[in-house]
């Protein structure tokens, strides 16, 4: 399972938009050395994947979380700041599959108009002096805003992580009132995508 999970992070991190993709690029970079071991096949990655636990995936992480901290690894990027990131992303898209959380769009090709089928999320990731870690992902429901994930997905880590971070950052989208007035009430500061404080 850990190969499985390892390689669906990698291919959302590296933005691959499907298992198919992810296989065509396997041969490519080290990526072997570190899942542990050779990428599964996308029929395999698809099987486990549709039994995995959002619950446990979250708790991996925090695990991961809490040994980077106790290994104090986690150092603030410019002072004490330390700075949690919000960013959606579309993971995939069809226009021939779709499943209970696809959201839908109306798209001009070649042929006419078609409907396509995607899915997006919200990704958390803490900014530290070494790098970014991913701390947690909430999908976007069919017909809502990104902002509302965001709400949340910052609920969430305001009560799992409540001394992880101490600034939350966002672009243009996440200036959304609830959102920041949400980050303030819990002690956080908040950077918008101009770099203006809330």
């Amino acid at each position: 399972m850990g190969r499985v999970a390892g390689s669906i992070l990698l291919m959302l991190w590296v933005r691959i938009g499907s298992l198919n993709g992810l296989m065509q690029k396997r041969p490519i970079g080290c990526w072997g050395g570190w899942l542990g071991g050779e990428v599964p096949s996308a029929r395999s990655i698809g099987r486990v994947a549709a039994g995995m636990n959002i619950d446990d995936l979250r708790a991996l992480l925090h695990r991961h979380y809490e040994r980077r901290r106790r290994n104090k690894s986690l150092h603030p990027v410019i002072g004490t700041i330390r700075p949690l990131i919000f960013d959606g992303h579309e993971s995939t898209s069809s226009y021939l599959r779709c499943c209970t959380g696809c959201s839908q769009r109306r798209v001009t090709v070649a042929e006419g108009e078609r409907v396509q089928y995607y899915h997006r999320y919200v990704m958390a990731m803490l900014l530290h002096g070494d790098g970014y870690l991913l701390l947690d992902i909430e999908p976007q429901r069919p017909g809502e805003g990104e902002s509302t994930a965001a709400i949340r997905l910052l609920k969430r880590l305001v009560a799992k992580y409540p001394r992880a971070f101490n600034t939350v950052v966002g672009d243009n989208l996440y200036l959304n009132p609830d959102f920041c007035r949400l980050a303030v009430e819990h002690g956080k500061h908040f950077l918008g995508a101009q770099g203006r404080e809330a």
